[in-house]
């Protein structure tokens, strides 16, 4: 890995309101990844495909990473644009969001109720291949969107500490997410997975490599980074949002040092809020 400069400190989602290619996103369905540097940051477009592992001990900024998503995907879409599945196994993080009218299920917390979410999503991408497929021909998911009044929903898929439910049922959830990394750019579905053990005993190698996007904040181990960047280095991570993050870019993979954005518990619980009362039309 190249050596790069150290990215600031701080990443607060105001300044990003400000940068030129977040407006060149701003219609489009995209989750802010971090600051590279004060003036540069990283976007996932969720058409282009996008698909994210990511590990980290705790503190490390894997769940404010997952909060910065969830709040910037609910303040720039409707709920008949996007449709949100929220696995949380820890039942802590990701409560805030209950009732929320872009969930498709309300927040999963068992094994039980993540596999019956997760069955529902490999379900409903099929559906949707039928529905694409016109005389043997599959048709793009967003060039269907734009020339029918009917659009189909995306659907992201959040696994907080997606390692307890592997060690509950590995065989079915390996497959279910195999299948979602397979078939969900065609049909309008990504998925954000993230553990604080990613060792290959629990994420297969082949699992790993099936993401085109990874994701390290600090972790305990050369080990822990090599499983899941293939290098080493997350270890040597000063915690709280400093991240390494893989990627392509253009023909060749590129791993950067960023700086993940910070949304507090306060901005979280003032966006659900103002989603509430919008929700009840009040």
């Amino acid at each position: 890995m190249k050596a790069v400069k150290k990215p600031p400190l701080k990443a607060n989602l105001t300044r990003l309101s400000k940068d030129k290619e977040w407006h060149l996103h701003k219609r489009k369905l995209a989750i802010p990844i971090g600051a590279e540097t004060s003036r540069h940051y990283l976007i996932g477009t969720l058409t282009n495909g996008f698909n994210l592992i990511l590990t980290g001990i705790t503190g490390s900024g894997k769940s404010t990473f997952f909060h910065s998503a969830i709040v910037h995907l609910l303040q720039n879409t409707k709920p008949d644009e996007l449709k949100l599945v929220l696995i949380d196994p820890k039942q802590v993080e990701l409560r805030l969001y209950q009732n929320l009218p872009s969930l498709a299920f309300p927040v999963v917390g068992t094994s039980k109720e993540a596999k019956k979410a997760l069955k529902w999503c490999v379900d409903e991408m099929n559906r949707r291949l039928m529905t694409l497929t016109k005389k043997g021909k599959l048709i793009s998911f967003d060039d269907f969107n734009r020339k029918h009044k009917r659009k189909i929903p995306r659907i992201v898929v959040f696994i907080d500490e997606c390692s307890d439910l592997m060690y509950d049922s590995p065989r079915f959830f390996r497959k279910a997410i195999v299948d979602i990394l397979k078939l969900g750019e065609a049909t309008g579905v990504n998925l954000v997975i993230g553990t604080s053990r990613p060792s290959f005993d629990v994420y297969p190698e082949k699992v790993v490599r099936a993401f085109e996007y990874k994701l390290a904040f600090k972790v305990s181990t050369p080990a822990d980074s090599v499983s899941v960047l293939g290098v080493e280095g997350a270890e040597k991570l000063r915690g709280k949002g400093d991240m390494l993050f893989r990627f392509w870019e253009g023909l060749e993979e590129r791993v950067a040092h960023l700086q993940g954005f910070y949304v507090s518990e306060a901005e979280i619980k003032k966006v659900v809020a103002s989603i509430k009362l919008f929700k009840n039309g009040e």
